[in-house]
């Protein structure tokens, strides 16, 4: 490639033309090589470091402690309602705050879920605790809750309805199939 000397070039087509004279075939082989070597390899951190971030959430999820609130309704003598305060993770956790509404269930059950804050569940830990839906005001009981497990806060807010887990559990213990559903239910539990 000759450049013609009565031809006016800019220095961009000058500098473009002497890379092209003084770049062999090689050489031009060798920076296209190098240059989808780098993008390629770029590309693979960034997607190591995708697939690390999404294994650590599928760790969390595992390992996480889940803490519920439940309405379980007992039938014997005398009929029971408890809720159930359950921890169904894998690792222990911390109930940080706990909040439910309306505040007027009864005095002896507000004492309890009062007592809640600070209290620590072990993994598949229960606890129980009595109420009765004649001093329920409401049909629906709101509880909002954070819990801990060290290293990272969570917050879970569920809204039971009371009064439908009595109707809907109180079976008569005559009934053959109703006793075995409630035993399956409580072996769930």
């Amino acid at each position: 490639m000759f450049i013609k000397k009565d031809v006016k070039c800019t220095l961009r087509e000058e500098i473009t033309i002497n890379l092209f004279r003084f770049f062999s075939i090689s050489d031009w082989i060798s920076l296209f090589g190098t240059i989808s070597s780098v993008v390629l390899s770029t590309i693979s951190v960034i997607i190591a470091l995708l697939t690390l971030k999404q294994s650590n959430k599928t760790i969390e999820g595992a390992t996480r402690p889940y803490i519920t609130v439940s309405c379980e309704s007992a039938s014997s003598r005398t009929h029971s309602i408890y809720l159930i305060i359950r921890n169904h993770g894998a690792s222990g956790g911390t109930i940080t705050s706990f909040n439910y509404s309306p505040r007027s269930i009864n005095s002896t059950t507000n004492q309890y879920l009062d007592r809640l804050n600070g209290i620590f569940l072990a993994p598949n830990q229960k606890i129980f605790i009595p109420a009765r839906t004649q001093h329920f005001s409401s049909e629906n009981v709101y509880f909002s809750f954070e819990y801990t497990n060290s290293i990272k806060t969570y917050r879970e807010e569920i809204n039971l309805n009371i009064l439908l887990t009595d109707i809907s559990l109180n079976c008569s213990e005559d009934d053959n199939t109703a006793r075995v559903l409630k035993d399956i239910k409580n072996r769930l539990l």
